[in-house]
């Protein structure tokens, strides 16, 4: 087609060759990778062939804990030379958490890989951290990895992704400040239910015709010197 216009250039069409994007394009693009891609919290994309991914880790295990089991899978390197794959399923109590510890064992895991799923994680790191390196990975993490297949398992993914170190653990206090913490949150906890029961009875009171303000009561939530439990001047 001839412009009308003597000396006028013909636009480039969105589908000639060298046009931008187009299929045609005589420009060698590079292999796309989704490292630009990764998203917070240290997590980045998965490769379809997992020979292209760097393995960091040689044995290691996968835990897809729930309320009643726990089902684990350990990846270590197989006869022929590959990688072999194991999956079992153990109950969530005391003896079955221990022989899952002992199964971990007998692969020679060295890292675990578990989600933090509501409270259900707590007995199972707790026994587990004592042997193994631990780690707690953010459900929200696994999530934002892509690559993942509908048919693998939660533990087989989380699994793969501990060996090849594409996800980062979470932060875990030692026992020592778990028990104390624990301690000062249910000593809290104690102190406001107090409080509740004394502004309780100040109702009651109040309701009764009793004006316990005005009889030189102390104030809701202190005790005296003299009071159990007492120390301080008189403050909880």
């Amino acid at each position: 087609m001839t412009s009308a216009h003597p000396g006028a250039v013909e636009p480039v069409g969105k589908w000639d060759a060298g046009a931008w994007g187009t299929p045609n394009c005589c420009c060698v693009h590079g292999p796309e990778t989704l490292d630009h891609q990764a998203p917070p919290g240290g997590a980045v994309g998965v490769e379809r062939e997992e020979e292209a991914v760097e393995r960091l880790i040689e044995r290691c295990a996968g835990l897809d804990v729930h309320k009643a089991s726990v089902t684990a899978t350990v990846r270590v390197p197989g006869d022929q030379g590959g990688r072999r794959t194991e999956t079992r399923t153990f109950r969530a109590t005391t003896a079955g958490l221990v022989l899952l510890g002992d199964w971990l064992a007998s692969f020679g895991a060295t890292v675990v890989g578990m989600e933090s799923t509501g409270v259900y994680w707590k007995p199972v790191y707790y026994l587990l951290e004592d042997a193994f390196e631990v780690w707690l990975l953010n459900a929200q993490h696994l999530k934002n990895v892509p690559g993942r297949k509908t048919d693998v398992a939660d533990s087989v993914w989380i699994c793969q992704l501990v060996e090849h170190g594409l996800v980062r653990p979470s932060f875990v206090p030692p026992r020592p400040i778990r028990e104390l913490r624990d301690l000062t949150r249910y000593r809290k906890a104690v102190l406001a239910e107090r409080t509740r029961e004394v502004q309780r009875l100040h109702k009651v009171l109040e309701d009764a015709g009793t004006r316990a303000g005005e009889c030189g009561q102390r104030p809701a939530g202190r005790l005296g010197p003299g009071d159990a439990g007492g120390a301080g001047g008189g403050h909880p």
